[in-house]
């Protein structure tokens, strides 16, 4: 049997059973595959969260159409592969999201490009600058990007920096650091940003169920949650994720010591006389 066949097999016999499941769970949403594959599978929730994000009712987001399905289950060859949604919003907005839990020191360039490459992509060969196309980068951080600017979500738009005048906002990026959930506003909590953060950290399945009881689209990300819970390639494919990303972190912090390591050196070197 074909992984899309087993998949569809699971979900008709598993349906429902997520009311009796219990204990830890095993790869939450802070794992980026199983992330990926959650939220690609409900267009509904997609909705749901956008419409949080950008502070919007989920009734004015339209068609959602994935730009790069991946097929639950499918072996990916490529480790570096990136784990974010590419969306086009009514064939003409495009936006992108991503779940973080490493701090790679990158997320401010990386989401740059990120939200370049996709409103690059909004302007379809023969349409005019001026047509209202609009580009959104949505980042779900797990640790905090910028330590003299803590808050729960952060939206970046251009503007002038003397007196802060919006240049367009067409072209905007979202940051949830889902590390300060406890500082989410009152508009966060009204539009339910702060409760799909508390989905995506659910550790146990009590606590998910208890998050997502009275809201069906939550309840269906759950169940999607458990589904792919309790398939085995799924859970290999979350591993490999796993282990690439604690490979890489390990290397990353291997660098950071070698570069302490020379800057030492260097300093002891001067104190010598010696350039180095």
């Amino acid at each position: 049997m074909n992984t899309v066949d087993n998949n569809a097999k699971n979900e008709n016999q598993l349906t429902g059973q997520l009311e009796n499941a219990s204990g830890a769970i095993r790869y939450s949403m802070l794992n980026d595959y199983m992330f990926r594959v959650v939220m690609q599978k409900s267009i509904p929730a997609l909705k749901k969260i956008i419409s949080a994000v950008l502070h919007r009712s989920a009734d004015s987001i339209g068609d959602i159409v994935i730009n790069n399905t991946v097929i639950p289950g499918e072996a990916i060859e490529d480790k570096e592969y990136r784990m974010d949604i590419s969306m086009t919003i009514d064939n003409s907005t495009r936006v992108n999201i991503e779940l973080q839990v490493c701090d790679l020191k990158n997320w401010t360039c990386r989401s740059l490009h990120y939200l370049c490459r996709e409103y690059e992509r909004c302007l379809k060969k023969g349409h005019k600058y001026e047509n209202d196309h609009a580009a959104y980068q949505i980042g779900f951080l797990d640790y905090t990007l910028f330590d003299d600017h803590v808050k729960f979500f952060s939206s970046f738009e251009m503007c002038d920096v003397d007196d802060y005048y919006k240049y367009n906002s067409n072209f905007a990026l979202f940051v949830i650091d889902l590390t300060q959930i406890d500082k989410a506003t009152e508009a966060d909590k009204a539009s339910e940003l702060d409760k799909w953060c508390r989905l995506f950290k659910a550790k146990t399945w009590d606590e998910l169920k208890n998050i997502v009881k009275e809201d069906r689209i939550m309840a269906e990300t759950a169940e999607a949650i458990y589904i792919y819970n309790s398939d085995e390639i799924i859970q290999k494919r979350c591993q490999d994720r796993e282990e690439y990303l604690a490979e890489k972190n390990w290397y990353e912090e291997q660098l950071k010591k070698k570069d302490s390591e020379i800057a030492i050196l260097r300093e002891k070197l001067k104190s010598l006389g010696v350039e180095p």
